[in-house]
Formats: C-alpha cells, sequence, structure tokens
C-alpha cells in the first residue's frame, strides 16, 4: 500500500508489476467511500451536527465506553480516530462477505458497541481515554457513517422535500388543503 501526498487517498500498487515505478499501475480505493469530512462540514454550517457535540445526541441508542464511561465521543473524535473504538479484528474477520453485506449498519453497531449485544466485547474500545489516542478504526468510521446518513435525511428534508412538495401540500389556493 501507498499512500499519495497531501489530501489525496490512500492507492493500492498493482503487486504483480514489481518494483513501483512511474509505469506502475494503481487502484483508488473503493469510491463508495467519499471523504467524509466535506459531508460533515456541510451539516455543521446548517446546524445540524456539532462536531464537538456527544454523539449520543444524534443516534437512536446511547454508545458508554466501558473503561470511560463518563467520557464523552464526540464526530470529531470519530473522524479523526481518536473515539476510543477498536476494531476487534478477530471478530471483524470473521464477518466479511464477498460483495455488499446483507447486514443493516444500524444492528451491527448496536450488537458490537452495546452492552448485551451478541458481538460486544470490551476488546471492542481502546484502553485510551477518548479524544487522547490515534487508533484507525473501521468501526468509528461506520458509526460516524450512520450519524451521516441519519443527518443527510434531514439534510434531504431541508433542501430537497420540503422546499419542494412544502407549497404543493399547502396551497393557499385551496385552503384546508394541507396534508402535513
Amino acid at each position: 500500500m501507498v499512500k499519495s501526498i497531501g489530501n489525496k487517498d490512500t492507492v493500492l500498487a498493482n503487486r504483480e508489476e514489481g518494483e513501483v515505478t512511474k509505469n506502475t499501475s494503481f487502484y483508488p480505493q473503493p469510491g463508495s467511500r467519499p471523504h467524509p469530512d466535506h459531508n460533515y462540514s456541510a451539516g455543521s454550517r446548517q446546524g445540524l451536527i456539532d462536531l464537538d457535540e456527544n454523539i449520543n445526541r444524534y443516534i437512536p441508542f446511547k454508545i458508554v465506553n466501558p473503561i470511560y464511561p463518563n467520557a464523552v465521543v464526540t464526530m470529531r473524535m470519530l473522524l479523526s480516530h481518536t473515539a476510543g473504538l477498536a476494531d476487534n479484528t478477530a471478530l471483524l474477520s470473521s464477518m466479511y462477505v464477498a460483495g455488499d453485506s446483507d447486514a443493516d449498519l444500524k444492528e451491527f453497531l448496536t450488537e458490537y458497541l452495546l452492552p448485551g449485544g451478541a458481538n460486544y466485547s470490551a476488546a471492542n474500545f481502546t484502553t485510551s481515554r477518548p479524544g487522547k489516542t490515534y487508533e484507525y478504526s473501521r468501526v468509528g468510521i461506520a458509526l460516524a457513517g450512520f450519524i451521516y446518513l441519519r443527518m443527510r435525511q434531514e439534510l434531504n428534508w431541508i433542501f430537497i422535500a420540503k422546499p419542494m412538495f412544502l407549497p404543493v401540500w399547502v396551497c393557499p389556493m385551496y385552503p384546508g388543503s394541507s396534508v402535513i
């Protein structure tokens, strides 16, 4: 794996071609994972999300780090991989599938991060206090993605559906026509 310079994404070299040269083919990481910072900054500008607010404000379940139960986890921590969430590789590697998974993201996260969940373990959390130590976490990014999907539903309502349909639903030409 070769990391490119600056804000570019990580790319993979074609190992079959041998040594890396100016003619080496590189494969970009999947485009299905757009850089999340842009999405969250848009939501932050619109007041839908505060990057320094407790993430439990944005999700329908409550995540508590068992080692630091009073510590707050923020979106900024999730995006900077300092949220104290660990990738339990022994568990996660057993869950990989070829192609797209049929698993529900909310179900995965609750089973992995909530006490009593089928995949819950202290190994799903780092021993560092949230916000203090960098540890890359795919689970943390999955949680950020889940929050983004919930935020995007709100963004779609504010910027697409509401302006488009509200004038139809509440039409002054037809008093009493409101369906909301």
